[in-house]
């Protein structure tokens, strides 16, 4: 993911749990502000999607019905950098490493 004023890589690009996992950061200001500080956060989030068959809502048999959802399943924040003053066009960089959380098998067999 980048713009014009953040660039983001992490390495390795696919996450396993258990794993390092290594995220730089680079900015460079549009204009002259504070900070309250850079924090950088991993969310580990669960997409989810199945079918089942319920009951028609008129009573008169059955109907497949599709749900889906999203649940954040852990949530790992670091702190890169204190609070402070960017300047206009002063590029900076960061780079942190988190251990991606280890969220145990999938939690649906299909």
């Amino acid at each position: 993911m980048s713009d014009d004023q953040w660039s983001i890589r992490v390495e390795p690009p696919v996450l396993m749990p258990g794993k390092p996992v290594t995220v730089s950061l680079g900015y460079t200001p549009i204009r002259d502000h504070e900070s309250r500080g850079v924090r950088v956060v991993l969310g580990c989030i669960e997409r989810y999607r199945y079918e089942r068959s319920e009951m028609a809502p008129d009573g008169r048999g059955m109907r497949r019905v599709t749900h889906t959802g999203v649940e954040e399943l852990s949530r790992v924040e670091v702190t890169a950098a204190g609070p402070g003053r960017f300047v206009r066009g002063q590029a900076q960089a960061w780079e942190v490493t988190f251990e991606v959380p280890g969220v145990g098998p999938a939690t649906f067999w299909g």
